[in-house]
């Protein structure tokens, strides 16, 4: 894990001595957050362990980042099962192959498990609001954007000595703008389009589970 503190020389560079550094934590933060949001770029498998006639199960408290989607699901013999824009009523019993996203933290799974059984469900994140850490290689890979993020939110904070709109909305689009975050959008987003229309699921049925 890699500390705020990696990239706090590039942004004292372009700020106001006086700033503290909690207050740079909390910059870094919020634009790791909306950074990893975006870019789906953080992510984690967790193993799930599926209960014989219960096809419901949440996620709550089984990582401490923030979850932003639900990515993919692999069964124990290393089969994607199928995402499913929903679930009607049913007394189906099988092995899982399908699933249904309720929401970040709430999967159904299809047919209800007829025995107990094991799935890795890989979640996208973004930094917990108190994270002060971030997987290692991100903050030195994406450096400058993270460091234009923060900036712009540093400098939109009213009331400070430091607040200055203008060069608050340079740096916000210069960190909306940087072409690193549109390649990653993209190299995450297209290969599940084909996913997407073989199952029927829209863009906005999709927003939980890509």
């Amino acid at each position: 894990m890699d500390n705020f503190s990696l990239i706090h020389p590039l942004i004292k560079t372009l700020i106001p001595f006086s700033v503290p550094s909690y207050s740079i934590n909390d910059a870094i933060r919020e634009a790791l957050r909306e950074f990893c949001a975006e870019t789906l770029l953080l992510k984690k498998p967790i193993t799930l362990n599926l209960v014989a006639g219960t096809a419901d199960y949440s996620l709550t408290g089984l990582t401490t980042e923030t979850i932003v989607r639900i990515v993919n699901i692999t069964n124990d013999t290393q089969h994607d099962l199928v995402p499913l824009n929903k679930i009607g009523s049913h007394s189906h019993q099988g092995k899982a192959t399908a699933y249904h996203c309720k929401n970040t933290h709430s999967i159904e799974f299809y047919p209800i498990p007829k025995e107990n059984e094991t799935v890795i469900v890989e979640l996208a994140l973004k930094p917990a609001l108190d994270a002060v850490t971030i997987e290692a290689g991100i903050l030195d890979t994406y450096a400058e954007i993270i460091r234009d993020g923060a900036l712009a939110f540093l400098l939109s904070q009213k009331g400070n000595e430091w607040s200055d709109d203008q060069k608050a909305s340079q740096y916000q689009y210069l960190f909306k703008q940087r072409p690193q975050v549109f390649v990653l959008m993209r190299l995450m987003v297209f290969p599940k389009l084909k996913q997407w229309l073989q199952v029927g699921l829209s863009f906005e049925d999709s927003y939980f589970c890509w």
